[in-house]
C-alpha cells in the first residue's frame, strides 16, 4: 500500500509540474511563447529520442494545452511552471546538469524588455556556473546587446542573433529563390555544417581545397588561435592544425583525399585570368518599395534598415499599417535609434489604415500598386493563423488591381507563419515565403546541437558579414570567353574561385517548373531566361560534382559572398579578423565589468 500510494503520488507530481526534472545532457529552454513550439519540433527531428525541459512563467496546464499538437517524435517534454530567472525554478528543470540551455526571445514584450530578461537568465546561470558541463544558447533581439550577453557568461554562451532577417527578406526580393535556399541549408533535413582536421592538405591553398574534398564544399577555415573565417581569401594557405569547415550531408558522407579529382592548377594556366563582373548588378538602385502589415514588433525594423541598405539614395519606402501614423512613427525612430542606425537612402511614408480595414478592397486600390519595385507582406494579427489570412486576402486583391508589366512582375516577398499558408501563396505563383520563426527556431536548435553552426549562421544572419547570393555564371568569365553547353560542377567551382572571393555551394536543378501552370515542363519546352514564370528548383552540394550537365540561359549559381559595401571598400581577411579579435577584446573588457557589478549586487 506505501509503493502504491509513492507511485501515485509521484505520478501526479510529475503531472502538475512540482516533481522536479531528473535527467542528465537534456535541453532545457528557458521561457514560451507560441514561436517556442516550433523550437521543440526542430528540437525533436535533431533528437527524436531526447528529453526537453521546459519552463514557462505560464501555469502547466495551459502550456500542456498549447503544446499538444506539437510534433515530439519519440522525444519528451516535461513543462514546469516558474520563474525561469530564478536558480531555484531553473535547478527544478534540471538546468545544472542540461547538455544545452536555450532562452529564446520573448515576442510578448518589446525588444529591450526581452533582453533585459535573457541578460537577468544568462546572470543567474553564471552565478550558478550552470549548466556545468552544457552550451548556454541565448537568442538576442537587439544587435547591439549582443557583445553584452556573450561577456556574461564566457566560455559557455553562444549568442544569436536575427538582426539579418529583414535583409534576408530584402534580398529574396532581388534573388527570387533565395527563401528556398535558405530553407535547405538551416535545418536538419538537408546539408549541414561540419568541422574536420586538414589531414595532411598543410601548404595547399584554400582556392584549391574544394578539390580535395569528396562529397563536401568547403566553406570556412578555424585557425590554430580558434578564429573562424567563411569565405576567406582562396589564397590563403592551409596550414598545421587547421581546421576546415565544410557542408555536406552528414559528419560521415565526405572525405578527404590528398589527390585532387579536379586539376585546378592547370586548368586555371591553360585558361585566360577572369574577374568577376555582374552585369545586371541590383543593389543600391534606386526604387520603391511597400511594407504591409508594419508593426512595432517582428522583422519590420530590419526590413527598413536592410532597404536603407541595400536601396539607392533618394529611394521611397511606403508604411501600409494599423497603427497610429504618430505611434508608427516613434516605433521607427525608436529603431533607429537602438540600432544605431540613421537612415540615409530612404525616406518613409506611412500610410494608416483602421486594422479591420486593411484587407478591404476600398483602402487597398488607393496604393499605387504599379509603381512599386518591391512589395513585402509581414505576418501582423493575435496568431499566425489570422495573420497568414489577411496576407494571402490582401495578395489576391493586388494581383488582380495591378495592370499590365506590374501585373507580371507582381512576385511580393511574405512573410507567413504557417507551412500550409505557402502551398496556398504558391497556387496563386507567389514563391518568395519564408516563416522567419522556423528560421530562428532551426537556427537555435542547430547551435545547441553543433557548435560549428553557429560561427556559420552568425556570419550569414549577423551584421556585415557574409550573405548567400544568387549569380549568373557568364559574371566569372574571362573576356571574349563564352560557357560551355555542358558544364560540372568542379568545372563551376574553378570558375568562381578563379574570377572572385566567393564559394560556390549550389545551382539551379535541371527540372523546372512554371509559377502558372504549376507542372514541370520537358527541358525542350521551358520558360525564357526572363520570364517571369519561370520557377527555379536548387540543388545544394550537388554529390557528383564531375558529372557533365546541360546549363542554359536562365541557369544560375548559389554563392556566398561577401556583403556588398556601398562605399565600394574591400574587406580584406586581415581587417576582418582584426575586428574579431577587437570583439574578443571588448568581450573580456566587458566581462571584468559584469562580474566588478555582479560582486557589488
Amino acid at each position: 500500500t506505501v509503493c502504491v500510494g509513492h507511485f501515485k503520488y509521484t505520478v501526479n507530481s510529475s503531472k502538475d509540474g512540482t516533481e522536479p526534472v531528473v535527467e542528465g545532457n537534456h535541453v532545457v529552454i528557458l521561457g514560451f511563447s507560441n514561436n517556442t513550439l516550433a523550437l521543440l519540433e526542430q528540437l525533436a527531428v535533431a533528437d527524436d529520442k531526447g528529453t526537453q525541459a521546459l519552463l514557462a512563467l505560464q501555469p502547466k496546464d495551459q502550456v500542456d494545452q498549447q503544446a499538444r499538437n506539437v510534433e515530439l517524435r519519440n522525444a519528451r517534454l516535461a513543462v514546469r511552471s516558474g520563474n525561469w530567472c530564478s536558480a531555484h525554478a531553473m535547478r527544478h528543470v534540471g538546468a545544472n546538469t542540461a547538455g544545452i540551455v536555450i532562452i529564446p526571445e520573448d515576442p510578448s514584450v518589446c525588444r529591450a524588455s526581452s533582453d533585459a530578461q535573457t541578460i537577468a537568465a544568462l546572470l543567474t546561470l553564471r552565478r550558478e556556473e550552470w549548466p556545468l558541463s552544457g552550451r548556454v544558447v541565448a537568442q538576442c533581439a537587439l544587435a547591439r546587446n549582443e557583445q553584452l550577453m556573450q561577456s556574461i557568461h564566457p566560455g559557455k554562451t553562444l549568442i544569436l542573433s536575427g538582426d539579418k532577417l529583414g535583409g534576408l527578406l530584402v534580398q529574396s526580393a532581388q534573388d527570387e529563390g533565395l527563401c528556398n535556399i535558405y530553407d535547405q541549408i538551416i535545418g536538419f533535413e538537408g546539408d549541414e555544417f561540419y568541422c574536420c582536421d586538414e589531414h595532411g592538405l598543410e601548404g595547399l591553398t584554400f582556392g584549391q581545397l574544394s578539390f580535395h574534398l569528396l562529397g563536401a564544399v568547403a566553406v570556412g577555415i578555424v585557425d590554430c588561435w580558434d578564429r573562424f573565417l567563411l569565405n576567406p581569401e582562396h589564397g590563403r594557405l592551409i596550414r598545421r592544425n587547421d581546421k576546415i569547415v565544410v557542408l555536406a550531408e552528414d559528419a560521415k558522407s565526405f572525405s578527404m583525399s590528398e589527390k585532387p579529382y579536379w586539376d585546378y592548377p592547370a586548368w586555371q594556366n591553360a585558361r585566360p585570368p577572369a574577374q568577376f563582373q555582374e552585369r545586371k548588378a541590383n543593389d543600391f538602385a534606386k526604387a520603391r518599395a511597400l511594407v504591409c502589415n508594419f508593426n512595432d514588433r517582428g522583422v519590420g525594423h530590419s526590413i527598413l534598415i536592410a532597404l536603407d541598405s541595400f536601396l539607392g539614395m533618394g529611394s521611397q519606402v511606403d508604411i501600409y499599417t494599423g497603427l497610429a501614423e504618430e505611434e508608427c512613427k516613434q516605433a521607427i525612430d525608436g529603431a533607429q535609434e537602438q540600432e544605431g542606425h540613421t537612415f540615409r537612402n530612404i525616406t518613409v511614408k506611412i500610410i494608416h489604415v483602421p486594422y479591420a480595414n486593411m484587407a478591404s478592397a476600398h483602402e487597398l486600390e488607393k496604393l499605387p500598386i504599379n509603381a512599386y519595385d518591391h512589395i513585402f507582406f509581414l505576418a501582423d494579427g493575435p496568431d499566425g493563423q489570422s495573420a497568414d489570412r489577411r496576407s494571402i486576402a490582401m495578395i489576391l486583391q493586388m494581383q488582380s488591381m495591378a495592370s499590365g508589366s506590374a501585373r507580371r512582375k507582381f512576385d511580393p516577398v511574405v512573410q507567413v507563419s504557417c507551412k500550409t499558408t505557402v502551398a496556398q501563396l504558391e497556387m496563386c505563383g507567389v514563391v518568395s515565403c519564408i516563416d522567419t520563426n522556423l528560421i530562428m527556431s532551426r537556427c537555435l536548435a542547430m547551435v545547441g546541437m553543433n557548435e560549428v553552426a553557429h560561427w556559420v549562421l552568425s556570419d550569414l544572419l549577423g551584421a556585415g558579414g557574409n550573405s548567400l547570393h544568387i549569380q549568373d555564371l557568364n559574371d566569372y568569365l574571362a573576356e571574349g570567353e563564352t560557357l560551355p553547353l555542358y558544364i560540372s560542377f568542379a568545372e563551376a567551382t574553378a570558375m568562381v574561385n578563379s574570377a572572385a572571393q566567393q564559394v560556390l555551394i549550389g545551382w539551379s536543378s535541371e527540372i523546372v517548373s512554371s509559377k502558372r501552370s504549376w507542372r514541370e515542363l520537358p527541358c525542350h519546352d521551358t520558360p525564357a531566361a526572363g520570364s517571369s514564370d519561370l520557377l527555379r528548383q536548387w540543388t545544394i552540394n550537388p554529390k557528383e560534382k564531375l558529372r557533365a550537365r546541360p546549363w542554359r540561359d536562365h541557369d544560375r549559381i548559389v554563392v556566398i559572398k561577401l556583403t556588398p559595401q556601398a562605399s565600394g571598400e574591400r574587406v580584406t581577411d586581415e581587417t576582418r579578423t582584426l575586428r574579431r579579435q577587437t570583439i574578443c577584446h571588448n568581450r573580456t573588457s566587458h566581462a571584468g565589468r559584469c562580474v566588478l557589478k555582479e560582486g557589488n549586487i
